[in-house]
């Protein structure tokens, strides 16, 4: 059993570090962004024209803060950072998975957003209709490997020495209970026998 979980562990750390390096690279992206248009763009325009170049950022930062406290969880196998860990991957599947839909699936999708005097947006949207297969295999790759991530989780608590300790001690304390367990009936019928009636 340790064996197993010992993989498992390793195998929450491999894929949870794809989540960390890609809330990095959002990180350095977004900074990358901020370091190139900021000389180009007034002091007094910089906070509104920005927007999307922050929230790469925040997004980044979240996402890596994330695949942090998973690292943790996967390390420490506690109770408390492993749900938080999966709550947090619950919140950010659903997410992600709405921006992705509504990406692919909305041909309008640029209405939803405030307007980008950067530009970035435009590249963004160039290089996914230029590349959209690769795009494509991308976006699931994104959306899957949060579900697995959770899945390993899950997996791993339910490995923990304590919690099958524990299930298996109520199955010993209630197996003989049980076994030992005679229906008895409603009511006893009582028979006298000088006079052989019947009382209940």
């Amino acid at each position: 059993m340790d064996i197993v979980r010992s993989c498992i562990q390793r195998m929450l750390k491999m894929v949870n570090s794809l989540i960390g390096l890609s809330g990095l690279l959002m990180i350095l992206y977004g900074c990358w962004m901020f370091t190139t248009l900021q000389p180009h763009v007034p002091c007094s325009d910089v906070a509104p024209s920005f927007w999307f170049i922050y929230t790469t950022i925040g997004v980044g930062f979240s996402v890596h803060l994330i695949a942090c406290t998973g690292h943790i969880a996967a390390e420490t196998c506690n109770t408390c950072y492993l749900y938080s860990y999966v709550f947090f991957i619950y919140i950010f599947h659903l997410l992600e998975t709405y921006l992705l839909a509504n990406v692919f699936l909305n041909i309008n999708w640029e209405e939803d957003l405030p307007k980008d005097t950067t530009g970035n947006i435009d590249k963004i949207k160039d290089f996914i209709e230029d590349n959209y297969e690769i795009c494509k295999w991308i976006g699931l790759l994104a959306v899957t490997v949060p579900a697995v991530c959770a899945s390993l989780a899950l997996i791993l608590k339910a490995l923990e020495p304590g919690y099958l300790e524990g299930r298996q001690d109520y199955a010993l304390d209630v197996a003989p209970l049980l076994e030992n367990y005679v229906a008895q009936p409603s009511h006893v019928i009582d028979i006298d026998p000088a006079s052989g009636s019947k009382q209940a």
